[in-house]
């Protein structure tokens, strides 16, 4: 979406990619958690990144909706 000359559908995608950063950095954290005995942490830390996989979902529907409405736009 780089090329697109639409900075909405831009800042979206970057969004989508730190969230998506985000998501694997706290994947990391439960795992390690985990390994270290901490239920009770990693627990917590999967509860963060549920909301955080909500918030990615939103984020791509956001994205094909910028998308729809660009399409739509030039046409």
């Amino acid at each position: 979406a780089g090329a697109t000359a639409n900075p909405l559908q831009d800042e979206l995608e970057e969004k989508r990619i730190l969230l998506d950063l985000q998501i694997k950095e706290k994947l990391a954290a439960i795992e390690r958690a985990g390994e270290r005995g901490q239920v009770e942490e990693a627990q917590a830390m999967m509860g963060e990144m549920d909301r955080l996989r909500v918030e990615m979902d939103r984020l791509r529907q956001a994205e094909q909706e910028a998308q729809a409405f660009h399409l739509e736009k030039r046409m």
